[in-house]
């Protein structure tokens, strides 16, 4: 059996409810793994329609979305996210082998706040949840510095 390591720097923020939808069994278990060891209140889900009756019910504040889902796509998850109108505004972030050009594009349309693909730090997905709880958002230098593609 092999096992995943995470080498991780502290960036503790208060808990978040994160919901993580994905269809790979062991990317959805690293990333329930590394947002409940910082300290959230993770959801894990392989299906969309699971995803969008949680939304509903539990309005989480951080999704964490897949593109390549089995029966609905994430563009469309997305959008019916965005379309309950969910106050507080939930941070949706698009984790993805999508992440070309034309997908972030997509997925701007679609309601996604970041568009990230797969080969992300950990640590750069950390930091993106924090400065969302804080409010206080990534200035362009930075975000070009950590490789982040905000498609607001």
């Amino acid at each position: 059996m092999r096992g995943i390591a995470l080498a991780l720097y502290p960036l503790r923020c208060a808990a978040m409810r994160i919901l993580v939808v994905e269809d790979q069994q062991t990317t959805l278990d690293t990333l329930g793994s590394l947002f409940s060891l910082e300290g959230h209140t993770v959801t894990l889900t392989k299906s969309p329609s699971e995803a969008l009756a949680h939304v509903a019910s539990n309005n989480p504040e951080v999704i964490l979305l897949d593109i390549g889902l089995p029966g609905m796509d994430g563009f469309e998850v997305a959008k019916a996210i965005r379309s309950l109108e969910r106050t507080p505004r939930p941070l949706i972030i698009a984790y993805s082998g999508y992440a070309k050009n034309d997908d972030v594009a997509k997925g701007r349309k679609a309601g996604f706040d970041y568009h990230f693909p797969k080969t992300i730090s950990p640590n750069t997905l950390l930091a993106i949840i924090e400065q969302h709880r804080s409010r206080k958002g990534l200035d362009a230098a930075a975000a070009r510095t950590l490789g982040v593609r905000e498609v607001r």
